[in-house]
């Protein structure tokens, strides 16, 4: 069937006549610009009217609005000053921010400063550790490794590379200079991972080797570092422990570890020392101030060759198997996030288990001691708990873990210095 053909009007017609001759007058090169124009025009165009795409429901984000009592903002002065239990410095109101059940931030868990927000210890007694880490097993049995890949937060596209490829059971450390951290931390908290704050410490070089901006250096006033310390903390929340960066020359100073670590204690975080030296006096400070601490036993990437990291992960199973537990550290880069999610599924295969840090820390507060039970009364000596040592012998003041099936002990704290260090 042929359609009628319907007149134009006249001026149409005539005003089509006039543009289409002007156009031809125009050189080719301008005719050619113009319609390229006007193409990407009509694509942004285009792109602008389509629906929203779908979010992801892999990820179910909660925001429950909290209402607290309102007080003056008291912002911390000097190293020594956490927030004294969450009873001091500002309390606002705000909202519990979580991701597939995993909390990101609690209002009850910070103290607003001016710099931003610090954890602290909540008015009920919960911590930043006990909220934001990852839960595991308590009746584990098998040999465990803690895995720390740090470096996160610099490099946009190799921090999601690493929330996307790496297992839940990764402990992610992000740097405190990158941009838009609150977005990955969230990120990786809803993909299960625990997160650390990395904490910029002064190394034997220092200044030739500088940790970045705001790094604690040894000796210096408890004022500077206080402010120092508050400037990391406050970069995002959601994190459940520090680990050092570098470090070498503060952490062989008890005096200032031993603020470090008070202070840290108090905010209701962990410290997990990377093994920089062998000087680090950061466990006996633990021990003294009651904070929770753990030590890495090897850096996994010291030369980031397919065959060091290999070399290094079959250690860190070694080390695991003899001691019952194991911590490793890593950087971001690309080949080492590859093969350490590799590596890492591999584990169950071989009897292993992957836990966050904060599975393997050595309790932070001492216990009261329970009372003598009647053989110890009538001093029986099989009844005493076995003390737990050190590898150079010395005894530690704390209760030694219950033994596990097969008479090993779990290792909380690892000191041994097996592999390269970082």
């Amino acid at each position: 069937m042929k359609l009628p053909r319907l007149p134009l009007p006249v001026f149409v017609t005539q005003n089509a006549s006039r543009v289409i001759g002007s156009v031809r007058a125009l050189p080719r090169r301008v005719v050619i610009t113009i319609g390229v124009t006007l193409g990407v025009v009509l694509l942004f165009l285009g792109v602008s009217l389509l629906p929203a795409a779908s979010p992801d429901t892999a990820t179910v984000s909660t925001v429950i609005r909290l209402k607290l009592d309102g007080a003056p903002k008291k912002p911390s002065t000097g190293l020594l000053d956490p927030g004294s239990g969450g009873t001091s410095g500002a309390t606002v109101a705000g909202s519990l921010i979580a991701a597939n059940g995993a909390v990101i931030s609690d209002p009850h868990l910070i103290e607003m400063t001016d710099e931003g927000p610090l954890p602290r210890i909540a008015a009920d007694g919960r911590t930043p550790l006990s909220t934001y880490s990852r839960k595991t097993d308590t009746k584990e049995i098998r040999p465990r490794i803690a895995i720390v890949v740090t470096g996160l937060g610099l490099n946009q596209a190799t921090s999601m590379a690493a929330i996307d490829t790496l297992p839940p059971g990764a402990t992610l450390g992000f740097s405190p200079y990158g941009r838009e951290l609150q977005g990955l931390v969230s990120a990786a908290r809803g993909n299960g991972n625990e997160v650390v704050m990395e904490l910029p410490l002064e190394p034997y070089d220092f200044p030739n080797n500088d940790p970045g901006q705001n790094t604690l250096i040894a000796g210096a006033s408890s004022k500077m570092n206080g402010d120092r310390l508050r400037w990391v903390l406050s970069r995002f929340t959601g994190y459940a422990g520090l680990v050092s960066v570098e470090g070498g020359k503060f952490l062989s100073s008890s005096k200032d570890t031993g603020l470090l670590l008070d202070a840290v204690g108090k905010r209701g975080v962990y410290f997990l020392d990377s093994a920089v030296s062998d000087q680090s006096v950061a466990r006996d400070e633990a021990t003294r101030t009651g904070t929770n601490f753990a030590r890495a036993n090897l850096r996994v990437d010291a030369s980031p060759s397919q065959e060091t990291i290999a070399d290094s992960l079959a250690a860190l199973e070694k080390l695991a198997m003899q001691r019952g537990s194991a911590i490793g550290v890593a950087g971001s880069y690309p080949g080492t996030i590859g093969q350490i999610a590799t590596w890492a599924n591999e584990l169950e295969k071989k009897g292993i288990a992957l836990v966050p840090v904060s599975a393997l820390l050595a309790p932070g507060v001492d216990k009261p001691a329970p009372a003598p039970s009647k053989a110890e009364a009538r001093g029986t000596p099989e009844a005493r708990p076995p003390a737990l040592r050190r590898s150079d012998d010395t005894e530690i003041s704390r209760p030694a873990p219950r033994p596990r099936p097969g008479g090993k002990a779990p290792a909380h704290d690892a000191d041994a210095h097996t592999g390269p260090h970082p």
